[in-house]
C-alpha cells in the first residue's frame, strides 16, 4: 500500500470530513452524551417515562407558545388553544381549566401538573 506522501497528500486530508460525515460525527457525540447524561442507559425510553420532576416549572400563564408546545404531550395545536384561552377569558387556575383550554385530556393533564405552575396573570402589556 502507498502512503498518503507517496500520492501527494497530507496527513491532514485524512481527517478531513464532508458535510455529512461530520453531521453524523456530531450527532453520534451529542448521543454518547445524552447517554451518558442519564448513567449510561442504552436503551431508549418513552418520553414520559424518563421524565422527572423538575424544579424549575412552567408557568401555565405566563409560559410563551414555544415553551408550551415544548412540553412533552402538549404540542403545537393545544399550546395555540392555550394562548387563546388565555387572551380570551384570563388566567387559567386548575387543571380541569387547563384541560378545558387545551383541548387535552385530563389524564395527560395530569402528567404534566409535576412540571407545571398556575401563577398570576402576567402584567398589562406582557406576553399573553
Amino acid at each position: 500500500m502507498s502512503s498518503m506522501a507517496e500520492k501527494g497528500g497530507r496527513t491532514s486530508d485524512v481527517f478531513a470530513l464532508s458535510g455529512r460525515e461530520a453531521l453524523a460525527v456530531a450527532l453520534l457525540a451529542a448521543a454518547a452524551a445524552v447517554v451518558l447524561a442519564l448513567g449510561g442507559e442504552s436503551r431508549p425510553r418513552a418520553v414520559t417515562a424518563s421524565l422527572r420532576p423538575s424544579p424549575l416549572k412552567v408557568d401555565v400563564n405566563s409560559a410563551p407558545l414555544d415553551l408550551l408546545e415544548a412540553l412533552p404531550g402538549m404540542g403545537p395545536r393545544a399550546a395555540r388553544r392555550v394562548v387563546s384561552y388565555r387572551s380570551r377569558v384570563g388566567p387559567i387556575s386548575s387543571a380541569a381549566e387547563l384541560s378545558l383550554a387545551s383541548g387535552l385530556p385530563p389524564a395527560r393533564v395530569e402528567e404534566l401538573l409535576p412540571m407545571l405552575t398556575f401563577g398570576p396573570p402576567p402584567p398589562a402589556g406582557g406576553p399573553r
